[in-house]
């Protein structure tokens, strides 16, 4: 599997369990915040919910992605003092979708992002 198929083969119900057996919430949470996602149109993703209700952290949930996906996780180390890129990108989109562009290898963007799943953000900045 390469690093792309690695990234959107995991999906909420994978993700959910992960959590739960790291013990970040309890199985009733996460079948209250399923409950949450199919009554309300715009609650958005399992990560956005848990996210926005403070129910993990963003980087708790970063690290439980990294083990999901197998990608590596980001330091402090790791964030550029500069931007990266040549052009510039709207502050807001990047604040909105929890990116950070940290470097361009050849013809990739290398980002450092809450949720790697996000495919939205990924085609984005492509």
């Amino acid at each position: 599997m390469d690093t792309k198929e690695s990234l959107f083969a995991v999906d909420d119900t994978q993700l959910g369990q992960a959590l739960i057996e790291q013990g970040h919430i309890s199985d009733k949470e996460l079948a209250r915040l399923e409950r949450m996602r199919q009554t309300q149109t715009d609650s958005g993703s399992l990560t956005a919910l848990l996210l926005n209700l403070g129910m993990i952290s963003e980087r708790e949930l970063a690290r439980c992605l990294s083990d999901l996906t197998r990608l590596p996780l980001t330091s402090t180390e790791d964030y550029p003092l500069s931007s990266p890129l040549d052009i510039e990108l709207p502050y807001r989109f990047l604040k909105e979708h929890h990116l950070v562009p940290l470097r361009q290898e050849k013809d990739e963007l290398v980002l450092a992002m809450v949720d790697p799943r996000d495919d939205f953000s990924v085609r984005a900045m492509a």
